[in-house]
Parts: structure tokens; C-alpha cells; sequence
């Protein structure tokens, strides 16, 4: 299935992409010249969690809740809270990962950042269409929207998926197969 993806962000942000059957291997670069408004609060403790992303240790989570403590916006606020999402995504923990989101997307909603804002409805909309929610849908859209403003091919090929995976889900497999392809079409070819 489709998982979600933490930051990536040039030299000081973290992240490791998960994804679409194991194709979207690298997502670095992608991010161009996009313009951020704030400094990522949770740099060291992303980074911990990114060189290990499939074995993430407890020490990285009371670094995050340290973070939040400290966080001084509503932006940085949101996006430590998407950071211990898709660490408690990564855990297993989905119930945990979806609270985190939801109470992360209104405060990337306030805020000027549509990087942040696009990776957290992306992350979310992929936790919500894991748990058959109703608002997977949404949320995938409005991610999907949002990767295409800021061009990021990877990401909406991730959307795409998602979407595909709610239709299906919902018994549209027609309209599944054609998610699926868009999103397949969005991605780079890989070697046999």
C-alpha cells in the first residue's frame, strides 16, 4: 500500500521517503526552491529518526514532546505534531498517528508554509485511507492540490495512490485503476 513521508528539507531538515510499492526511492531535490517561513524546530531529532526510519527509537519521541513545549508558532507547533504523527505512524501506533494530524493540519491551515501544510495533509489523508475513514478523501484532494502548486511530482503521484487505494476501498475499481495509473505515470521508470 501507499505509507506516508517525513520532511525532506535540503540541510537541515530530515526525512525518509516511504512509498508507493517501494518506487518513490528519492524524493530529495524535489523540494527546489521552495520557500519556508520558519526554521524546522525538530532538525536533530528528525534527523535521528530518518537515518533509522524503519527502526525509530523511543529517544527520538520525548525529543519531539520537548520541541512541542518549546514550539513558539503555530506552524512550528504543526509541524513537530506531524513529526511525532508519522513517528507513531512508523510504530504501528495509527490511532495515535491520526490524532497527531488532525491536531496539526488547523495549525499548517493558519500558517504560511504550504510545504509543511502539503506533507501533513498528505501524511494524514494516507493515515485516513488506512483506516477506511470518510475524510481520506478530502484530505488526499486537498494534498494532491497543493503538491501541484508547488510541483512536487512525487508527492502527488503519492496523492494519486492514495486516492486510488479510497476508491477501490469504496468499490470503484474502474475508477481505482485510474488513479493508480496516473499515479504510476508520475513517477520515474526503474530498472528491472
Amino acid at each position: 500500500g501507499v505509507r506516508g513521508l517525513e520532511r525532506q528539507d535540503g540541510a537541515e531538515g530530515a526525512g525518509a521517503p516511504v512509498g508507493l510499492d517501494e518506487r518513490a526511492h528519492d524524493v530529495a531535490g524535489e523540494r527546489g526552491d521552495v520557500a519556508v517561513q520558519h526554521e524546522h524546530v525538530a532538525g536533530r531529532a528528525l534527523e535521528r529518526a530518518a537515518r533509522g526510519a524503519h527502526r525509530v527509537s523511543g529517544a527520538e519521541r520525548p525529543l519531539l514532546h520537548r520541541d512541542l513545549e518549546a514550539a513558539e508558532d503555530d506552524t512550528a507547533r504543526g509541524v513537530v505534531l506531524g513529526s511525532l504523527g508519522v513517528l507513531a505512524a512508523q510504530r504501528g501506533e495509527h490511532a495515535e498517528a491520526r490524532a497527531r494530524f488532525a491536531e496539526g493540519l488547523p495549525l499548517l491551515r493558519r500558517g504560511v508554509d504550504l510545504w509543511d501544510l502539503a506533507l501533513l495533509l498528505l501524511n494524514s489523508g494516507l493515515e485516513e485511507a488506512q483506516a477506511a475513514s470518510p475524510m481520506a478523501g478530502a484530505l488526499l484532494t486537498e494534498a494532491l492540490r497543493a503538491w501541484q502548486q508547488l510541483r512536487g511530482r512525487t508527492y502527488m503521484a503519492l496523492a494519486l495512490a492514495g486516492l486510488g487505494e479510497v476508491a477501490a476501498g469504496g468499490g470503484q475499481p474502474h475508477r481505482a485503476g485510474q488513479l493508480l495509473g496516473a499515479a504510476q505515470a508520475l513517477l520515474p521508470a526503474t530498472q528491472p
